[in-house]
């Protein structure tokens, strides 16, 4: 149109010329018309030179963009034949240009029945575009080595009177975000079905305290209709605020350690009350951050009664033999005093032994009685201040008797620094004494027993040696576990239990015991315990931070 124009003008400037020439000078109308034409013939060849050169450029401009584009860009005309395509498609099939350029896109899929009715789908969706003069978009799988997946949009292109040329094609591959896609979709059914089917009442909530998801266990303790949602409710819609109180408080020790807790206590819902074993444990977004937490409620009342039964037993039991046995003891003490009449030497010898054996029977049932309490943190610790020394040597008194019928001695070496220790006296001096009756019975007649105590970093070492039977490092780690089975030497089931007493004590006081052999017949019992009180592990169930 503008090349039009501009002979219009051209034409009536040369009729304008031509007047002048025959009513003027012939020659200067000549030159001017000369000098015009070449002006203007200068012009448009220059004119022309620059738009072709800047068509170019911007061909390829365009040509650099879509060829580094990792979409998929195809130009077809309307009889859907290939015009134009970037590198990714000749990538993706690996055939060059000359190869796809004038087929249609059937040419480019493998034949399979998937692929045909990939084909058939791309057709029919062209066809519409064709037809309606619109955009369309829509997903297909093309099969080729694996599976993969593109969202396709189709559009047409229209020249100056809004006929269609042809449609442009662009194809994004999203096979990567539809794997993930159906993963996180099967991760959910998983979840679904565990929340669906799990005893325990659990639920995720966010920093806010807004419930995100939650078990129908959970649903049911609190009572939710079909109509409710759990996403509406806030941790303040179920707890009462003094209960609410507590839970906060619990949970900030969370936020703060970034770390998981368990703990047994009472849980008190609106409608239900029970005593709970609870975990909460973080979930941290990628700067670390507590983003979410995930709680879990489970109902122990039947463990918690089955254990108050289990407590009831035990106490019951002990008792039941205890009274007995004491009354053995009376009985035997008035036999030996002569309250029921003389008796002659030998008669004492056996009254003297069967006493033995009903005291044992006592410090058994004493041992059995504190070994279950300890491992049901039961036992509170009386702290005091005493020096570990003097206990040893009252140890040494209490533990005479037997030392002498084996013509055992006993030595104390003391070592620099302070003996002092703070803790529960009557517990270690526990400790102490089966550590030495364990000692006596298995060193040989006429040994020594050699106990040494040692300050170290702000920690008392006490040692128990002894020289009689030869055991194994392995068998030395077994020595304070439950069972006596472990342990095929020291098979007399009281100092089985004697020793394992040893452990839960030593537990509680946040030390360490052990046994070392030299691998002759010189064995070691050692206990470490802090010399003053400090991070004491708690006697009753508190929260433990993981």
């Amino acid at each position: 149109m503008a090349v039009v124009k501009d002979l219009i003008i051209l034409c009536i400037f040369v009729v304008s010329l031509v007047v002048l020439y025959q009513t003027t000078d012939q020659l200067i109308a000549l030159l001017s018309v000369i000098v015009t034409v070449s002006i203007y013939v200068i012009k448009h060849i220059k004119l022309n030179l620059f738009l072709n050169k800047e068509l170019k450029s911007k061909v390829q401009f365009f040509e650099a963009l879509l060829n580094s584009s990792t979409d998929v860009v195809v130009y077809q005309n309307k009889d859907m034949k290939v015009i134009a395509c970037n590198n990714i498609l000749c990538k993706t099939h690996n055939k060059t240009k000359e190869d796809i350029l004038g087929n249609d896109l059937q040419y480019l899929f493998k034949e399979t029945p998937e692929n045909y009715a990939v084909c058939a789908l791309m057709e029919a969706k062209i066809r519409e575009v064709l037809k309606t003069k619109k955009s369309v978009k829509f997903f297909a799988t093309v099969y080729e080595e694996t599976a993969n997946y593109y969202n396709i949009l189709i559009s047409p292109t229209l020249d100056d009177k809004k006929n269609i040329n042809g449609t442009l094609l662009v194809a994004r591959n999203v096979t990567t975000e539809h794997n993930a896609s159906k993963k996180v979709q099967e991760k959910e059914r998983q979840l679904k079905c565990i929340l669906e089917n799990i005893p325990i009442g659990a639920f995720m909530k966010d920093k806010n305290d807004k419930f995100i998801i939650g078990s129908s266990s959970f649903e049911r303790i609190l009572d939710l209709q079909k109509d409710e949602k759990m996403r509406q409710l806030v941790l303040s819609d179920i707890f009462q605020q003094e209960y609410l109180d507590f839970v906060k408080k619990e949970e900030a020790e969370i936020y703060r350690t970034k770390k998981p807790m368990i703990t047994e206590r009472l849980v008190a819902f609106p409608n239900q009350t029970f005593w709970g074993r609870v975990c909460k444990a973080p979930i941290l977004d990628d700067k670390g951050n507590v983003e979410y937490l995930v709680v879990m409620y489970e109902n122990i009342d039947a463990e918690k009664e089955i254990e108050r039964q289990k407590e009831y037993f035990i106490e019951t039991l002990i008792h039941d033999l205890k009274i007995p046995t004491l009354a053995q003891l009376r009985a035997l003490e008035l036999l030996e005093n002569g309250a029921m009449g003389s008796i002659n030497d030998e008669q004492k010898e056996l009254i003297c032994n069967i006493t033995d054996s009903c005291k044992y029977i006592l410090t058994m049932i004493s041992m059995v009685l504190n070994t279950y309490r300890f491992e049901s943190k039961q036992n509170s610790l009386y702290y005091e201040k005493f020096d570990l020394a003097d206990t040893v040597i009252q140890c040494f008194k209490e533990t005479s008797k037997e030392a002498k019928k084996k013509d055992i001695s006993f030595v104390y070496q003391a070592t620099e620094g302070n003996s002092f220790l703070e803790a529960d006296k009557e517990e270690i001096k526990k400790v102490i004494i089966n550590l030495l009756n364990n000692a006596i019975v298995y060193s040989s007649r006429g040994e020594k027993i050699v106990v040494t105590i040692e300050c170290e970093n702000n920690n008392l070492k006490l040692s128990v040696t002894s020289r009689g039977i030869s055991l194994s490092n392995k068998e030395c780690l077994n020595l304070f576990e439950r069972t006596s089975e472990k342990n095929p030497k020291f098979t007399t089931v009281g100092h089985g239990i004697s020793l394992y007493l040893c452990k839960k004590i030593i537990d509680v006081h946040n030390g360490k015991i052990y046994a070392s052999t030299d691998g002759n017949l010189v064995n070691t019992f050692t206990f470490v315990v802090p010399q003053f009180r400090q991070n004491i592990l708690p006697n009753a169930p508190s929260p433990l931070y993981l």
